[in-house]
């Protein structure tokens, strides 16, 4: 039976590497289920940093450890489900987008939720939980968040849609042909 939407427990870290041990294994086993459902991999990429993907000579490894390794300097929103690492979030703060040179107060560089507990709105929920950090430590408004996706990541972009992240740039076939890499952001004020 699905669980509610409100069972799920939600715990921040500031970087990955000061989790718990079992967030940061749960985490590594949601990069491996996870790792060829990225275009391109998680496992062909240095880490979330990387902007230019060179989607052709892209040597997948067979584990995303690069990736992991540079994501753990990340901090981390995590959500549980029956006690059980069930998705999670990391981003930077106060990061530049290489696309648009613009600088934003969070870029949630990564975020996976367990394939078998998808459908429950925990990718909105994981959002939600970010912009209440955000709120609770703002300084100045808007707070601007983005994010980069590629652009037949349909159930990402439509969640993006709908909590009113807007498309500020395309990157024609930037995951290949016919796949662009997009930027979405999402102005975020007080309330």
């Amino acid at each position: 039976m699905p669980q509610d939407i409100d069972d799920i427990a939600f715990e921040f870290y500031g970087a990955l590497s000061k989790a718990i041990p079992d967030v940061q294994q749960s985490i590594w086993s949601l990069l491996q289920l996870a790792d060829k459902e990225f275009i391109p991999a998680l496992s062909s990429r240095q880490g979330p940093k990387d902007t230019v993907l060179d989607h052709k000579n892209a040597a997948t490894k067979s584990l995303p450890v690069d990736y992991f390794h540079e994501m753990s300097k990340q901090p981390v929103v995590v959500a549980r489900l029956n006690g059980k690492v069930a998705g999670f979030m990391s981003y930077k703060t106060d990061y530049e987008v290489p696309e648009t040179s613009e600088k934003v107060h969070a870029y949630v560089s990564t975020i996976i939720v367990n394939p078998a507990v998808r459908g429950r709105k925990m990718t909105a929920r994981l959002y939600q939980r970010l912009f209440d950090l955000l709120r609770n430590n703002a300084q100045e408004y808007p707070i601007l968040i983005t994010t980069r996706t590629w652009s037949t990541n349909i159930n990402h972009l439509t969640i993006l849609r709908r909590l009113g992240f807007e498309c500020i740039f395309i990157g024609k076939d930037g995951r290949g042909m016919g796949i662009d890499t997009v930027v979405y952001r999402l102005k975020l004020d007080r309330t």
